[in-house]
Order: C-alpha cells, then sequence, then structure tokens
C-alpha cells in the first residue's frame, strides 16, 4: 500500500521519501487495526450476550439485519478512520495539499471499498447470517 501510495502522489508532484511514507502509513494502519479490534471484541461481547448465533441452523435467511448492518458500518467507519490518518500523514510527509492527498487516498481506498461491495453483497453466500436463539 505505501508504494501504491507513493506512486500516486509522485502524479501529483510529492515530495519526500518513500520509507516516511511507509512509516505513517504504518502508523495509520495499525491504529486502525488497533480498532478493528476493539471492535471486533466488543462485537463479540454484545452478540455472546444476545445469544446470536453465528451459524444459520435452520430454514430460511435467518438474518439478523440490524446486527449485520451495525458490524458493516463498524467496518466502514474504521477504514474510513485510518483513511483519515492516511491522508493526514501524506499530507505532511509529502508536501501535498489536503485536496491531494484525500484524492490519493481516495483511488486505492474506493477501489477497495466497490470490490468490497461487490464481494460481499454481490454474493449472498459469502454473507455471515447471524440469528437470534
Amino acid at each position: 500500500m505505501p508504494r501504491v501510495l507513493y506512486a500516486i502522489t509522485a502524479l501529483f508532484k510529492g515530495t519526500g521519501l518513500l520509507i516516511r511514507t511507509a512509516q505513517n502509513i504504518g502508523y495509520a494502519e495499525a491504529f486502525g487495526l488497533i480498532g478493528l479490534g476493539v471492535f471486533m471484541f466488543v462485537v463479540a461481547v454484545i452478540a455472546t450476550l444476545l445469544r446470536v448465533s453465528l451459524i444459520n441452523y435452520g430454514p430460511g435467511p435467518g438474518t439478523n439485519s440490524l446486527f449485520v448492518m451495525i458490524i458493516t458500518a463498524g467496518f466502514l467507519l474504521i477504514t474510513l478512520w485510518i483513511a483519515c490518518l492516511m491522508v493526514v500523514g501524506l499530507q505532511y510527509v509529502r508536501n501535498l495539499s489536503l485536496v491531494k492527498a484525500a484524492v490519493s487516498v481516495a483511488v486505492p481506498f474506493g477501489i477497495y471499498l466497490v470490490y468490497h461491495i461487490l464481494l460481499v453483497y454481490a454474493d449472498s453466500s459469502l454473507i455471515c447470517y447471524l440469528q437470534l436463539p
């Protein structure tokens, strides 16, 4: 990811070293992984307390759409948080304006989000079915 962002920012005449770009992108990803870990822990605790089944045992879809929406919204918020951290990092490291740094991050993240939406929502067999007992 740092090399991709470095190449994109080079198109915008960004200056700075690849190693510093990798460091700042790594910091953003590390904080994102910490946030993701906390989010997954909270989701696991809530699923345990509400006795949400992670496997659909009976006939029918068996989805708890509210729970699925909460999980999806949490992942999207963490992804946007990582993107914001990367924008600030690229703006600082590569000496770019806020708009150029945001466009540099928006391109790979936009591709990732479109891929995620197509992968998860186009093929319903990949959705983890949740149901309350």
